[in-house]
């Protein structure tokens, strides 16, 4: 197949176009503000590339799109995604950088960094006990590269740590791995419970109230995809005490509301889906390596099997 001409649209687009454009001398790559998209753009172009699908889902005449983020179901969880057009991803770090965000979020709750954050304002100097993350037990929904991740990190801090898939298929570094089926097996003594599934229409809401009802002052860290969880009953289970604390860096619609209940309450932590922002470089290296595979006439590990929505 033959790649000739690239429109990179939304965030990012102008310094994607411009990496891409100083290494790939035979496409041309042309960049598109969102608030300058127009219908039947797409129709002068071979090639798409975004973190999200077109504003009207017109793909005109593209024969390739390729996703700036590790996830795809922008193109696909609920969409009817045209089948004759090639779908790739980006691979960077990003299970290093999740595994981080994670860790970091369980040691802010267990060595009460917030208690110290909020004291230093208020001029208090009251000690507390500290409690040590290591024989913690972890449980992580979603055991690919990037749960895989996760779990050796928490590892090395020599704590126990189980997955969830919907399989229940034995992943490395893992203690074991159960089908989310059965995730009474492990609920009741996890201490904490993080998310890192894809969303696909078998993950929608996949934790709601009758999950989380399992789980005793659990502490939660979302980093996958927001609409995973019903947000309406996790805020039943904080208030239920099934979730001690909430650490969200993902939401069903962003940017999240102004008027979420989320913002005031203290036992949620937020951030604005932060937990790995792709790089220029990773964006761009991703693209470079599916290309040229594709012009060789071969299948990248990159693109994606719209079928199994991840």
């Amino acid at each position: 197949m033959k790649i000739k001409k690239a429109i990179v649209y939304g965030r990012l687009s102008k310094e994607v176009s411009t990496y891409l454009t100083e290494r790939l001398r035979d496409v041309k790559f042309d960049f598109c503000l969102e608030e300058d998209y127009s219908p039947n753009l797409l129709d002068d172009y071979d090639t798409y590339i975004s973190f999200k699908s077109p504003p009207d889902d017109n793909y005109g005449k593209i024969k390739w799109v390729h996703s700036l983020g590790g996830g795809v179901d922008s193109f696909l969880f609920n969409k009817a995604f045209p089948k004759d057009i090639i779908l790739s991803r980006t691979k960077g770090d990003f299970g290093r950088k999740i595994s981080e965000y994670c860790l970091a979020r369980a040691l802010m709750y267990y060595q009460n960094i917030r208690y110290y954050e909020e004291n230093q304002n208020e001029g208090i100097w009251a000690q507390k006990n500290a409690d040590l993350l290591c024989g913690k037990k972890i449980t992580i929904l979603g055991t690919g590269e990037i749960g895989t991740k996760v779990a050796q990190i928490f590892k090395l801090m020599e704590c126990k740590v189980y997955g969830l898939s919907l399989t229940g298929t034995m992943k490395k570094g893992f203690d074991a791995v159960y089908k989310f089926s059965d995730f009474r097996k492990i609920s009741n003594d996890t201490n904490v419970l993080i998310i890192v599934a894809p969303l696909t229409s078998k993950t929608k809401e996949l934790i709601d109230f009758d999950f989380l009802k399992n789980f005793n002052n659990v502490l939660l860290i979302n980093a996958g995809r927001g609409a995973i969880i019903n947000e309406y009953d996790l805020l039943e289970a904080v208030n239920s005490g099934y979730v001690s604390c909430a650490c969200l860096d993902v939401f069903s619609t962003e940017p999240l509301n102004e008027k979420s209940p989320f913002w005031g309450n203290r036992k949620f932590v937020i951030s604005p889906h932060v937990a790995a922002l792709t790089s220029v470089e990773e964006a761009g290296e991703a693209f470079i390596q599916v290309y040229y595979k594709i012009i060789n006439g071969f299948k990248s590990e990159l693109i994606v099997d719209s079928g199994k929505e991840y």
